[in-house]
């Protein structure tokens, strides 16, 4: 039981050490003109501007974007594993593909579950790529993302349903 234990309180510890690390590393560039963070890089228009970011995507419904010369879109979605995110993803991949002209953050409140997902779907659609392909590829860009087990599991689903039936 003991090793158990202080295996739960490294393994806690590393949790702790990644998100910290967000907090230096506010945003982080995932693929082509996408770029995955947090609600401080969201808020934070110096670094906008630094990473010439003029449309923002925000994946959570408790953040509020305003901004005076960024196209910001709002998902208003909650980091619960019963949160149906395929529709809304659909409408997101589309307004994305409208945008490419430009860098693009896409942020939840802490940049790990609810943009996560989004880019991972973002990916799958793009490349065609499985779910462990995509995760992977964006964990190694920014390595605290992790979406819910709902999440996940619908981003299975539809991989297998819409892109590895074709």
């Amino acid at each position: 039981m003991l090793i158990i234990n202080i295996i739960f309180q490294f393994l806690l510890l590393i949790k702790i050490q990644k998100v910290i690390s967000i907090n230096n590393n506010a945003m982080n560039h995932i693929y082509k003109n996408l770029y995955l963070g947090g609600h401080r890089a969201a808020e934070n228009e110096n670094l906008l501007k630094m990473y010439d970011i003029y449309t923002v995507i925000n994946c959570a419904a408790e953040l509020q974007n305003d901004y005076k010369d960024i196209i910001s879109y709002d998902l208003n979605l909650y980091d619960m594993p019963e949160e149906q995110i395929i529709l809304t993803f659909e409408r997101t991949y589309d307004f994305v593909k409208k945008h490419l002209d430009h860098n693009i953050l896409v942020h939840c409140y802490m940049g790990i579950s609810r943009s996560s997902s989004f880019i991972i779907f973002y990916l799958m659609k793009e490349e065609k790529w499985d779910y462990d392909t995509c995760y992977e590829f964006v964990k190694k860009r920014r390595p605290c993302v992790e979406p819910n087990y709902g999440f996940e599991q619908q981003l299975r689903d539809y991989y297998n349903k819409y892109i590895n039936n074709k």
